[in-house]
């Protein structure tokens, strides 16, 4: 049992410790722009956005908290820990891609990574067009630099939890935690669940934005579909519109030889430096 118990409390802890480092890493990538935020402030960043990161560490946990409740039962616990170590190493890659392209789409965007880059996905040509703009090395280097940081924190985590043992006892505390994920979810017990504004402590938006997890910010963005790919300046079908737009130039009533000048001769007048006619 308490093995399962340390492994819960563990995993939590790397979830945080990783969002804490991608914090710290977007500070230091926007230093020589936003240099005057200070130390003060960069403490305040990663405190008032754990709620944030704690939020997203419940959705990364329901799946692990309920395999371990499973392995209560079955003696092979290291079979369990293959099965999570599997999950967590190949969610925290792509978790740490998002991460490594929020640090150069915020130069651009002012916000963080949601579900807008859905919106040019018809148009893969002007997205990597985009891309050839950004420090592309220095972004791979930080991309590579991450997970490795993040595989050697899972492994110093976890490498030292082993049990042969059957628990049934565990399950009757792994099953209420992993219930309770739901309140770390929500942000806590109040009646509205947590969003962006809950992490803004500043009047400076730059550290507002800081503060914002960017998994959770992507997963809250497309939960709530607040994104179109649809052109937002199209009122009418393209066949009403080209039927308006016809109209206007098939005008049957319109005299075709309407004149405008009365004897049909030009005539000018020498007018400074051009010529004026009539």
């Amino acid at each position: 049992m308490k093995a399962r118990i340390e492994y819960i409390f563990r995993y939590l802890f790397f979830w945080v410790a990783f969002f804490l480092v991608a914090k710290v890493l977007f500070l230091t990538y926007h230093f020589k722009t936003y240099s005057d935020f200070g130390l003060i402030n960069s403490l305040k960043v990663l405190f008032y956005g754990l709620r944030l990161d704690l939020s997203i560490t419940a959705y990364f946990s329901i799946l692990p908290f309920l395999l371990i409740a499973v392995s209560s039962f079955f003696q092979n616990f290291n079979l369990f820990k293959k099965i999570i170590k599997i999950y967590t190493l190949v969610l925290a890659s792509i978790v740490t891609l998002l991460h490594v392209i929020d640090l150069e789409l915020f130069s651009f965007w002012g916000y963080r990574l949601d579900a807008t880059p859905l919106k040019y996905i018809n148009t893969p040509g002007e997205m990597l067009a985009s891309a050839g703009a950004s420090p592309v090395s220095l972004l791979l280097g930080l991309l590579a630099l991450l997970i490795i940081c993040s595989f050697f924190l899972f492994y110093s985590l976890f490498k030292n939890i082993n049990t042969t043992k059957k628990s049934i006892g565990a399950v009757l505390l792994v099953l209420p935690l992993t219930a309770s994920l739901i309140i770390l979810i929500r942000g806590g017990l109040q009646l509205a669940p947590i969003n962006q504004s809950a992490v803004y402590f500043s009047t400076n938006s730059f550290l507002n934005q800081a503060a914002v997890n960017v998994p959770w910010n992507l997963t809250h963005s497309l939960l709530e579909k607040n994104y179109s790919t649809k052109n937002p300046f199209v009122f009418l079908s393209k066949e009403d519109s080209e039927d308006i737009v016809n109209s206007l130039y098939n005008d049957k009533d319109a005299n075709p030889s309407i004149r405008i000048l009365k004897d049909g001769k030009k005539k000018y007048y020498p007018y400074h430096m051009g010529e004026l006619y009539c």
